[in-house]
């Protein structure tokens, strides 16, 4: 999950590629390798193929690769006689696949890693994907194994059809996507409400950039899944204006400002949600220089991004309801406190709760907390109220 990655900066222009070649019977793994760079890639998602076969001894390889602590493992993918073969799964830091392998030199058509828990491809996965324009496989702790494909479409992209903050985009507004809960076409992959909410971002993120999802529970073949749109404006390039912001982002930047401003060091002190935050509203109204439409429209963005840049030691877009209040790279820790804004089950509700989250065996625990009605039309510091100890969500191995 390359979490590092806040900001993609892609090549200048892609050339589109020309168009797919009809797809066999039976696609394999080796098939979608042999795709890479392109010129054979489906010409949408919607023809990608239906299936794609998994070797029995490659996808039981690849199931035995996660680990929990939040760490996660780079995946070295060689073909041979078209058949995957797992060379190597190699630990990287807290939350990024960054192993390294001094004798993996093979070309690797599906570079591939692994997640500590049980969500599918983050949005950041998937412009990996669209930057590099090579499928990419994950597996999460649950076995369950996703492959991102990219087509045609995606090939064509440009940078200005590719907004840059996408990325936080959907980190800032993604809890959109909650409420009210939708369900596709094809049901959820993901096997509870932690991994349901990375994975409508990931549909709707797959769908804006042309990437055919696929998702393989032990024992059976990747199964291509169904688009999930969205008619979330601000997740299309909309204009944005602190107006724009509800109450779940404005409290997941009030955190996120809190600590930016703390230094990359130590615990942060942050403001309950009943106090006011002048300094955030000042950040919001910076000037941004230049001129003409385009400053108008990602004004708002720009300074969204200067808040997200300051935080990046304690905030995860991929796990975007925590902020964390001490940096959390540092896997020596066992314990990280934190503070996470979420919605309520039934998303009447906006929680933001403060806890210690414990790695390996990965476990939550919440210390207290502030809600307040979703729909309320009070001020952002009014219509709190402390949660009781039965109001706290059960279940979770993460503060999401």
């Amino acid at each position: 999950m390359r979490i590092a990655l806040i900001v993609v900066a892609l090549g200048a222009s892609f050339v589109c590629a020309p168009i797919a070649q009809a797809q066999p019977a039976e696609v394999t793994l080796g098939a979608i390798a042999d795709m890479v760079p392109g010129t054979t890639f489906p010409a949408s998602p919607e023809t990608a193929p239906a299936s794609i076969s998994l070797p029995d001894a490659f996808a039981a390889a690849v199931r035995a690769a996660p680990i929990d602590g939040g760490r996660e493992k780079t995946l070295f993918i060689a073909f041979r006689a078209g058949q995957p073969v797992l060379k190597a799964a190699i630990g990287g830091e807290r939350y990024t696949a960054s192993g390294e392998c001094s004798h993996c030199d093979f070309p690797m058509p599906i570079p591939g890693h692994t997640h500590p828990y049980e969500n599918p491809f983050s949005v950041q996965d998937l412009k990996l994907v669209m930057r590099y324009r090579e499928p990419s496989l994950m597996v999460t702790t649950t076995g369950q194994i996703w492959l991102a494909v990219p087509t045609q479409r995606t090939l064509a992209l440009t940078p200005d059809d590719v907004d840059q903050w996408l990325t936080t985009r959907f980190a800032l507004f993604g809890n959109r996507l909650e409420c009210p809960v939708r369900t596709p076409a094809d049901g959820w992959a993901s096997p509870s409400a932690m991994g349901r909410r990375v994975e409508a971002s990931a549909r709707v993120a797959a769908s804006q950039l042309g990437i055919a999802l696929y998702v393989s529970n032990p024992g059976e073949p990747l199964r291509r899944v169904a688009a999930l749109d969205s008619d979330m404006e601000v997740l299309r390039g909309a204009g944005l204006t602190p107006d724009d912001l509800g109450v779940w982002e404005n409290s997941l930047l009030r955190l996120m400002h809190a600590v930016g401003q703390s230094g990359p060091t130590g615990t942060v002190q942050w403001p309950q949600p009943s106090e006011a935050y002048p300094a955030l509203d000042a950040a919001m109204a910076l000037p941004v220089g230049g001129s003409g439409a385009r400053r108008d429209q990602v004004s708002g963005l720009l300074n969204l991004d200067r808040i997200v840049r300051a935080a990046q030691s304690y905030w995860i877009s991929a796990l975007p309801t925590t902020v964390y209040t001490a940096p959390f790279a540092d896997t020596s820790r066992r314990d990280l406190p934190f503070v996470s804004v979420q919605n309520s089950p039934d998303c009447s509700r906006i929680l933001v709760m403060e806890g210690v989250q414990t790695f390996a065996p990965d476990s939550v625990t919440y210390s207290r907390g502030w809600a307040r009605d979703r729909q309320s039309a009070v001020g952002i510091t009014e219509g709190w109220s402390a949660m009781a100890p039965e109001d706290f969500p059960r279940g979770q191995v993460v503060p999401w």
